[in-house]
């Protein structure tokens, strides 16, 4: 089985990588376009992790589906989750690709992205947001006017120890969340800092299971022993995945809705461990933390629905990962892919 918490980590690395390509590579005149820096990261995945499958196709599926790619995590078992994501990359400071066209007339690439997941037993629509700015010193800056999203105590960089700002270089987000801003006619509505406030590192899609399924804090993760957590996560693949598509499901930013089990309680008139106070009642961070809550927390398995069997083109790509390319091939339902990338995270 694939090691959970080796990928989060490599996540995070990925993530604090492209922060940098774009920081220093933008003003250099060497701008990495979306696709190419999506080419990397997975590639650096598949690299790092050969249980982790990974394809791409000839032909653009991206319009039909709205998705970059398509993230299948389960077992024939347990069932399948399926991620399809949209990765958008930072210019100037404005996500401005967002309003990019659909598959249909009138339609916005992130409807086209929504619409194709409505109906699909256990698929979900994210954004990741590749993104990187410096401040004077050329360091990492987190903007002063966006929120600070995986903190329950609200404590902002660089006090709070649960992620660096590099860690957003790749950030997720639910696509509806998107979509809400993008569609409202707000003249922010394509401004980083609006986005990023409902946003978290893509590491946190697995880190958030992990966590949970361990017992600890996301914050106190990276302190226990991979070996045992891999082990645990074997053991409780079940609950595992229960608990991964239940931090979809309670999305938009992925920060689970019972923060006390996901982070630890923080410690009476403390503040978690971070240096800093907690924020006022009337700051963004509050009212985001407030947002959260009203979430519903009683999500049970019960809720959980997933795609029962592989389609022809992830069936082939677990098969035979140097299949020849459908595109190539009889251009059926079942075999042509629905996105430009495929990854595969069997967990049997």
């Amino acid at each position: 089985m694939l090691n959970i918490l080796a990928l989060a980590k490599d996540l995070d690395r990925l993530a604090n990588e492209t922060w940098e390509k774009i920081t220093l590579g933008d003003p250099w005149g060497l701008k990495f376009r979306e696709d190419s820096v999506t080419d990397h990261n997975l590639f650096d995945l598949a690299r790092k992790h050969p249980r982790l499958l990974v394809d791409k196709h000839s032909g653009r599926r991206e319009k039909r589906s709205g998705a970059d790619w398509e993230w299948w995590v389960g077992s024939d078992p347990l069932g399948w989750v399926v991620l399809r994501i949209q990765a958008k990359r930072l210019h100037g400071f404005n996500f401005s690709m967002l309003d990019h066209d659909g598959e249909l007339d009138h339609e916005k690439q992130y409807e086209t992205l929504i619409r194709q997941c409505l109906g699909r037993p256990g698929h979900y629509p994210f954004h990741v947001f590749y993104s990187g700015w410096a401040d004077a010193a050329g360091k990492p800056a987190w903007p002063s006017d966006a929120c600070w999203n995986v903190c329950p105590a609200g404590v902002r960089p660089p006090d709070c120890g649960h992620a660096a700002v590099g860690d957003f270089g790749c950030s997720v987000v639910a696509s509806s969340t998107v979509a809400a801003l993008a569609s409202s006619g707000n003249p922010k509505r394509h401004y980083a800092p609006e986005h990023l406030s409902s946003s978290v590192p893509w590491s946190y899609l697995f880190r958030l299971a992990t966590a949970k399924t361990a017992g600890v804090s996301v914050k106190d993760l990276d302190e226990l022993h991979a070996p045992w957590v891999q082990t645990l996560i074997s053991e409780r693949t079940g609950d595992w995945l229960d608990t991964f598509q239940m931090s979809l499901l309670q999305a938009p930013g992925l920060v689970d809705t019972d923060a006390p089990a996901l982070y630890g309680d923080p410690p009476a008139g403390g503040d978690s461990g971070d240096e800093g106070n907690a924020p006022d009642e009337d700051s963004p961070e509050r009212q985001a933390s407030d947002d959260r809550a009203g979430l519903s927390g009683e999500l049970s398995s019960d809720d959980l629905t997933r795609t029962s069997e592989l389609p022809g083109y992830v069936a082939a790509l677990r098969r035979d990962r140097n299949r020849p390319d459908p595109d190539r091939g009889p251009n059926t339902d079942d075999l042509v892919p629905m996105a430009t990338h495929t990854l595969l995270l069997d967990l049997g």
